[in-house]
């Protein structure tokens, strides 16, 4: 009987063995929490360690990424994130005024469009494609504090300046139940792109959100 308790204790020693970090939400969950749709593990701009929401360590800026506003074409009024919209880039300039608006699926969110020259375009045709480049918009408040996230893939197409591409769509960072962070607030928006030949593009700009 000796024998057989010695083998039931290495038994229950083993299964239970030291547990499963369950740490902070990996990469994906946290795109999905601030945006509509998580892009691949490893994207340009993922924090080197960490989720907290707190600023990371990042590559060295290369810089080469302009992050603008939306504006209809139709009116000039903010870009609603729909996907028939005609919509023109307006630069954000020095105060970098910016609005919410609610999207067409009633999200509160803040809408941008993106440029960048020298990079593969990818296939407008296909927005779900890895040919097109990973994008990722990340909304800090000036302590730099993460807001809110989008990670995606996006292609790039020509635009009224002949020497930059545009992001064929808008792209929307969601602000969902954080009005009280971004509302007649001063933020920081920072942005990442690597195309499929490992190009990489980055950016920042400051904005000031209109009080909702």
């Amino acid at each position: 009987m000796k024998w057989l308790q010695v083998i039931l204790s290495v038994a229950i020693a083993g299964c239970m063995g030291a547990p499963t970090a369950t740490g902070d939400p990996g990469p994906s969950e946290v795109a999905a929490a601030g945006s509509s749709a998580a892009g691949p593990q490893g994207a340009p701009g993922e924090p080197d360690e960490g989720t907290d929401g707190d600023a990371q360590p990042r590559s060295p800026s290369v810089g080469g990424l302009l992050l603008g506003g939306c504006t209809r074409e139709v009116d000039g009024a903010d870009c609603r994130g729909a996907a028939d919209e005609l919509v023109r880039y307006r630069s954000l300039g020095d105060d970098g005024e910016m609005q919410a608006v609610v999207g067409p699926q009633a999200a509160i969110m803040l809408v941008f469009l993106v440029r960048a020259a020298g990079i593969e375009p990818g296939d407008p045709e296909q927005p779900a494609s890895t040919d097109n480049p990973a994008l990722e918009l990340v909304l800090r408040d000036t302590a730099g504090t993460e807001i809110a996230r989008y990670r995606g893939r996006s292609a790039f197409v020509p635009s009224d300046d002949p020497d930059m591409l545009e992001v064929s769509s808008s792209v929307f960072l969601v602000i969902d139940g954080k009005l009280d962070q971004v509302s007649g607030n001063d933020l920081i928006v920072e942005g990442y792109l690597e195309d499929r030949s490992g190009e990489r593009r980055d950016g920042q700009v400051s904005i000031a959100v209109a009080e909702w």
